[in-house]
């Protein structure tokens, strides 16, 4: 039987998951758009991402009409929101059903069926599903009910702030240090920021629990202990009101900390319930559960192809779709949302701060970046092997930027040439407004596309060259116009942002994100945003000459004495490979013409 299509959709109030696949589980095309949660963003606007999901992904299916779009959404288990979502859709040329996301969390564990799923994140909530109906438990928001979230576990760690402030004696609390120091080192009795902060600022300082519960640090391990009571408490009490068997199914941000919350909460349970932690994301449940509905069944090989085509980190191709798709006259734009530009709520009173606590919150945050880029790695990796496979075919390393951006990519690859000693054209820059915008900025240059694709083009790209867009918002018109150009070049290409959906990654076909979060200076990512982009860009450029042979063990040999300071590195390194005194290194450099690797081949006699 021939293949066949189907698109899945894993819907929630932020963001939206599409995918088209085929029965085998290979994923076609992949994209991003906004939430679709019917409460979050009213019932017609999610109607209307949902469909513009659905046309954008048929349109790539090649002319195959779709099987069937399977759409698991947040949200759609109260006021008959999925009935009414099924029916506003129904495509023409599929079947079509609208569930609640946490159908995609039970079909994502290794063996769906029977069981109780709990999703702790934010907030929380707990269902039993037996197959054919659910059951809930918790999940009301924070207002009612949060038990065993993120919300939960941050009010805990606050209250206990507020009363170490009123009975200052004794020794300062780590927890108490740790969770002032995310609002700056200031006392937590700034209730302000509390508030303005939302449910999301509340649930932050759970990272600090989690991070103290690691140590040992008791009172952490007693609240955190507290949540998985409670998350405990609510499975075996679905459990107790459906038929939904002996398996957990443990699913958000919280229960993803393999070795805090999770054992914990398999120890609440005393093997009344046998925890399973998924590794795929929901999206893949939703797959699964479309092929359901379909009537159709997974391969053997299914699993294994949709790991082996699924990009966590965008795959070519894809595309936004926003809130106004369907609208014939859309609204304008909502504010900016980008993590980039958020407030860092830590750095919300920076002017009031002395100079040294304003030090302190900026090294602070800056090891964040270190953090960032230690999340990337597996894009980096793949980035550093797509360079090398470039320079070794002849090709070249082209990088595309703008601002802050575009001067770290044209000092990478000015520094390129005297420390590697390769030419000034393997490793080459383009930065929006040219030149100039090196030493100063050029407004509104990287809202050119035309300008980037026209910038990129100049430098006659070839297939065997990559193109690597550098934009800390993701967004950068101009950098998007050339990684359009590079493709249509036949270039593989790259992107490097702080913000995971944006535009260069939905065109890259490696996207790397580092997830820097919140500026001191909002918006300003010449701080931890560029520190991270500076890191990636000088490892993938680094590893690719080491990897191309221009280091031995990790010493330069492929340097041109073009200064002073670099010909007695260069004696020093002909020196230490060839085992022999500075003035018998630079004499055997001199009568090399200056070539490392032949003065240490004469050095031996070879």
């Amino acid at each position: 039987m021939s293949q066949q299509f189907l698109i899945a959709a894993d819907g929630g109030g932020t963001k939206t998951e599409f995918v088209l696949f085929s029965t085998d589980g290979r994923i076609i095309r992949r994209l991003v758009a906004d939430g679709s949660n019917p409460h979050a963003r009213g019932l017609e606007t999610a109607c209307s991402i949902l469909s513009s999901g659905f046309r954008t992904l048929s349109a790539a299916s090649g002319g195959i009409p779709v099987r069937f779009f399977y759409a698991g959404v947040a949200g759609a288990l109260s006021s008959n929101a999925a009935a009414k979502m099924t029916a506003a859709l129904a495509p023409r040329h599929a079947g079509v059903a609208v569930e609640s996301d946490i159908v995609n969390v039970i079909f994502s564990a290794r063996r769906p069926g029977k069981c109780v799923a709990a999703i702790a994140g934010t907030g929380s909530a707990v269902f039993g599903y037996d197959g054919n109906a659910l059951v809930r438990a918790g999940g009301w928001g924070y207002l009612l009910d949060t038990a065993g979230g993120g919300f939960d576990i941050g009010r805990d760690v606050l209250r206990l702030c507020l009363e170490a402030d009123e009975r200052p004696e004794g020794t300062p609390l780590p927890l108490v240090i740790a969770a002032e120091e995310r609002l700056g080192g200031r006392a937590i009795d700034h209730l302000d920021d509390i508030y303005s902060g939302g449910p999301s600022f509340v649930a932050s300082f759970a990272r600090d629990a989690f991070e103290r519960a690691r140590r040992g640090d008791d009172l952490a391990r007693r609240i955190v202990r507290k949540a998985a009571a409670r998350l405990a408490e609510l499975a075996l009490a679905v459990r107790g009101r459906c038929d939904c068997g002996d398996v957990l199914i443990a699913s958000g941000g919280l229960l993803k900390s393999r070795d805090v919350l999770l054992p914990m909460l398999d120890e609440a349970l005393g093997g009344r319930l046998r925890v399973e932690a998924p590794d795929l994301p929901p999206i893949f449940g939703a797959c699964r559960r479309a092929l359901v509905l379909a009537g159709l069944a997974a391969g053997e090989e299914f699993e294994a192809r949709f790991r082996a085509t699924y990009a966590t980190d965008g795959t070519p191709g894809g595309a936004a779709i926003s809130a106004a798709a369907d609208k014939p006259n859309p609204q304008p734009a909502a504010a900016n949302t980008a993590a980039t530009e958020g407030r860092n709520l830590r750095a919300s009173r920076l002017d009031e701060m002395d100079v040294v606590s304003m030090l302190r919150l900026l090294n602070d945050e800056n090891a964040r970046s270190v953090e960032a880029v230690a999340g990337a790695l597996g894009g980096v990796a793949r980035a550093v092997e797509t360079v090398v496979a470039a320079f070794s075919a002849g090709g070249h390393l082209l990088y595309v930027g703008a601002g802050t951006s575009g001067r770290l990519a044209v000092l990478d690859a000015s520094e390129c040439p005297p420390t590697f000693g390769v030419s000034p054209e393997v490793v080459v820059a383009n930065i929006a407004g040219g030149e100039g915008a090196f030493f100063r900025a050029v407004e509104g240059a990287e809202d050119d596309a035309a300008a980037g694709r026209t910038a990129l083009l100049a430098r006659r790209p070839e297939p065997r060259d990559v193109v690597m867009g550098v934009s800390a918002s993701g967004n950068a018109a101009y950098v998007a116009g050339a990684l359009e150009a590079a493709r249509e070049a036949g270039c593989r290409t790259i992107s490097l942002s702080s913000n995971r959906d944006c535009r260069i990654a939905r065109i890259a076909d490696i996207a790397v994100f580092t997830d820097t979060g919140p500026e001191v200076v909002a918006g300003s990512t010449r701080l931890k945003a560029g520190n991270a982009q500076k890191m990636v860009l000088n490892a993938i450029t680094t590893c690719a000459m080491v990897l191309t042979g221009k280091v031995k063990g990790n010493l330069m040999v492929n340097l041109r004495p073009s200064n002073e300071k670099l010909k007695r590195r260069m004696v020093g390194i002909v020196a230490q490979l060839a085992c022999v005194g500075p003035e018998r290194a630079g004499a055997l450099l001199e009568a090399a013409g200056f070539d490392i690797r032949r003065a240490v081949q004469m050095a031996r006699g070879t």
